[in-house]
């Protein structure tokens, strides 16, 4: 009697906790940092609850497109990083995990498919495009360059070698 007390009250902290932080994120007029601090944190609260991997996945596509709408994002070294951290995480998840269907709340997780994999691998490619405008060449560029390409070379023999990805 007493757990079932303790579980439903978990249940409705989360459910609490769950709802304020997407009334946070949805409201206007927050910093790009205050932004990007939010987001972080909702995709940290997402994984700990266990949240499906696909909104997971919505969480940081959410937190890439902010983070690449900061001006000049392509020339600080911080950022370049955050970014490219975060292009790794979604790489990751597409990767291994897709959903069936995108509203979030009946979401179904199944294996890698081709066209997953073709987004990621379309993702990377543009993110090493737009950090090397920055740079002279390969070389001068930041190291998680190489990290991407590095990736990408992986998502792509995913997508040539792999018999089971449609």
């Amino acid at each position: 009697q007493r757990s079932k007390a303790a579980l439903d009250s978990a249940k409705r902290t989360i459910e609490r906790v769950n709802g304020l932080l997407k009334q946070l994120s949805s409201s206007r007029g927050s910093s790009a940092s205050d932004t990007i601090w939010l987001l972080e944190t909702i995709i940290y609260f997402h994984q700990r609850i266990g949240k499906p991997k696909s909104v997971i996945l919505e969480d940081y596509m959410k937190l890439h497109r902010t983070l690449q709408a900061v001006n000049g994002w392509e020339k600080d070294l911080d950022l370049v990083k955050k970014v490219c951290d975060v292009a790794l995480e979604i790489s990751d998840l597409h990767m291994h995990t897709v959903t069936a269907d995108h509203d979030g709340s009946n979401s179904v997780e199944i294996s890698s498919n081709r066209e997953s994999l073709i987004k990621c691998r379309y993702l990377l490619n543009r993110l090493v495009s737009k950090i090397a405008t920055g740079y002279v060449d390969d070389q001068s560029g930041p190291e998680e360059v190489q990290v991407l390409k590095t990736k990408m070379a992986e998502v792509q023999r995913m997508i040539d070698g792999d018999s089971t990805i449609r």
